[in-house]
């Protein structure tokens, strides 16, 4: 079952006890229901929603089914209160567009999103595989790393992504490893990094939907907080720069098996990536490569003139490096290290993925 979503890693956000939202009763008249007694309905005479996955501050994600084509959806419904909200509906519309209209390997399928105030939802495919977040909880409990090469490529590949979207001017907001599926290709599938399973970024967009939606958070800055840019922290513009940054805090963590600053507040976050250096991941890492640690730096300089300018030049640094490696390393993504495994190798087994972690709540709408 497809997973994008935990509690250790959620947004900053509000989160509530279940919004009442509208459903017909055996009469045709409308009736108040929490969010979790919408399972069983059906949206746009298409779409059957069968179980809630998760619940937070600004909606409800829901596993569905697309009654006419016969294949499994996720639901995103916002809660009544945020979607009744001034100006949230517009908002809501033209940023589901703007992702709906994003068409890479890399980023989750938009198939459709409403346009009635009173039941605001967007359709997306639903995706196999765990998410990275899953498979780093996985690796942790056992004192273990992903391989270098596989790091890169994996890195490599959500900058491409990335890149598709910047050039696009949507952007992210919350890169982090709970928004990174990674999907089984088909036995000798590779994707245009060399790895058998696909990175594939949730949740394009969303966060800029929360961070002007909910009056409760107005001037937050949303995102996770390990993972926030300094201008993002401030509550600043930001731009695909911004996305760099959480990406090289993803390979900073890939390569070392920890986040650079441990934060859990809006307050501790700003301190932290606007003041304080990150840790040297060599110093974490001794064994690390001098040319990872200096992606992982310039992606995470302070300021956003000092990083990667675009995405594609971060993907072609990664590439660059994990060319280099030796032979039997980069070719075949095998770890050669201790304490290093393969999740190309992992994910072939018939041995079931981790558990997703305890608690769980959605990422955006959160």
């Amino acid at each position: 079952m497809a997973r994008w979503w935990s509690a250790s890693s959620a947004p900053i956000a509000l989160r509530t006890s279940p919004i009442a939202s509208k459903s017909l009763n055996a009469a045709g008249h409308r009736r108040e229901c929490s969010m979790d007694q919408m399972v069983g309905q059906i949206l746009d005479n298409t779409y059957r929603i069968e179980k809630m996955l998760g619940q937070g501050g600004m909606g409800a994600v829901f596993l569905g089914r697309d009654i006419a084509l016969n294949r499994d959806v996720a639901i995103k419904v916002m809660h009544p209160h945020v979607a009744a909200q001034e100006g949230f509906r517009e908002r809501f519309l033209q940023e589901a567009r703007a992702i709906a209209a994003l068409e890479h390997p890399g980023i989750v399928p938009i198939y459709t999103f409403s346009r009635d105030p009173k039941l605001l939802y967007i359709v997306m495919a639903f995706l196999p595989g765990q998410n990275l977040r899953d498979w780093l909880s996985h690796l942790s409990q056992q004192n273990m790393r992903v391989s270098l090469a596989e790091s890169l490529a994996i890195v490599e590949s959500v900058a491409d992504a990335l890149a598709y979207a910047h050039r696009r001017g949507v952007y992210h907001r919350d890169v982090k490893p709970g928004n990174i599926i990674l999907k089984p290709l088909d036995v000798g599938q590779t994707n245009i990094a060399g790895l058998p399973f696909q990175p594939v970024l949730t949740d394009f967009g969303l966060a800029k939907l929360a961070e002007g939606g909910v009056h409760s958070i107005t001037g937050m800055a949303m995102g996770t907080p390990a993972y926030m840019a300094p201008e993002q922290c401030e509550g600043l513009e930001i731009d695909g720069r911004a996305d760099i940054y959480a990406l090289g805090i993803v390979l900073y963590e890939l390569v070392t098996g920890r986040v650079p600053f441990y934060v859990k507040t809006l307050t501790e976050a700003i301190r932290a990536h606007t003041k304080e250096p990150p840790p040297p991941p060599r110093s974490v890492a001794p064994d690390l490569p001098s040319q990872v640690e200096e992606i992982i730096l310039k992606a995470l300089a302070k300021r956003p003139q000092d990083r990667y300018q675009t995405a594609d030049l971060m993907a072609q640094a990664c590439r660059a490096v994990r060319s280099a490696l030796p032979r039997q390393e980069e070719a075949t993504f095998a770890a050669t290290q201790a304490g290093q495994v393969s999740l190309a190798t992992m994910l072939s087994r018939e041995a079931p993925p981790p558990a997703p972690e305890r608690d769980a709540w959605p990422t955006p709408p959160a």
